[in-house]
């Protein structure tokens, strides 16, 4: 996760909901804007497991997308209907 004012509070927003509301405490990896697309890309490439969740700009979905790395998350979280829509990439949610 890059340390910018939106994740600063994406941070503040998972403990006072998510965290609050299930019992499972986040750690959160601050990577530097500069370096996150190639952090993030080695550690899904190598499939190390890790990270669980990652969090990636627009920029990034198309490249995650084709090497077969992201999932839709919805079918997992009761109060969320399962996404209809798909990113432009065809693979997406493919696997």
């Amino acid at each position: 996760m890059v340390n910018n004012p939106q994740m600063v509070e994406l941070q503040k927003l998972i403990k006072r909901h998510f965290t609050k509301d299930t019992g499972i405490k986040v750690n959160f990896t601050m990577v530097p804007e500069n370096d996150v697309r190639d952090k993030i890309s080695q550690y899904f490439s190598n499939q190390a497991g890790q990270y669980d969740v990652a969090t990636i700009s627009n920029f990034e979905v198309p490249f995650f997308s084709a090497h077969g790395w992201l999932r839709d998350l919805a079918p997992h979280s009761p109060r969320t209907p399962p996404s209809t829509s798909r990113t432009s990439s065809p693979r997406y949610g493919s696997r």
